[in-house]
């Protein structure tokens, strides 16, 4: 059995698989450092682990364009304030409304110092299904929302 951190010797043996994909950024980079893979043999996947993604769920097609975008944090607080940055100065005062969606296992203290853009909501408390419901655009950068979007006919893109 493949462990997560094989040693040097054990790098060339014959039964590790063709690929290992990871949860995201983070974790490949885990595993780059410590673990003795092949070169080649891990790659960035995304979270497949959550059981409603393998349930029969029918697409839901947008039917108007709300101009309505969500951004999809990771747990990876270390970029939020770059993240934030970026997406103030592309949609600040524009005509769309940006949805901030932090991951929920981060504990919200970024200390800001300036006020949200009036397009700009703070979505940490409204649940995934109702903004699928609502965006048609979501961007992320590490994590497996993007999957989960497309389920619902919405435009993903990796920011």
């Amino acid at each position: 059995m493949l462990q997560h951190f094989p040693g040097k010797y054990d790098k060339n043996l014959g039964f590790l698989p063709d690929r290992l994909l990871t949860v995201g950024k983070i974790l490949e980079r885990i595993l780059r450092a410590k673990g003795h893979y092949p070169s080649g043999l891990i790659q960035e996947g995304c979270a497949l682990r959550h059981p409603y993604l393998f349930k029969e769920v029918p697409l839901i097609k947008h039917e108007k364009k709300t101009r309505k975008i969500v951004y999809a944090f990771s747990f990876d607080s270390n970029n939020y304030q770059t993240i934030l940055w970026h997406l103030f100065e592309i949609f600040k005062d524009k005509q769309c409304t940006v949805y901030l969606k932090f991951h929920p296992d981060f504990v919200f203290q970024l200390g800001l110092e300036y006020q949200l853009p009036k397009n700009f909501i703070d979505a940490r408390h409204i649940p995934w299904k109702q903004i699928f419901n609502e965006v048609d655009i979501l961007l992320y950068d590490d994590n497996s929302l993007g999957i989960e979007a497309l389920r619902y006919d919405i435009i993903v893109g990796y920011f």
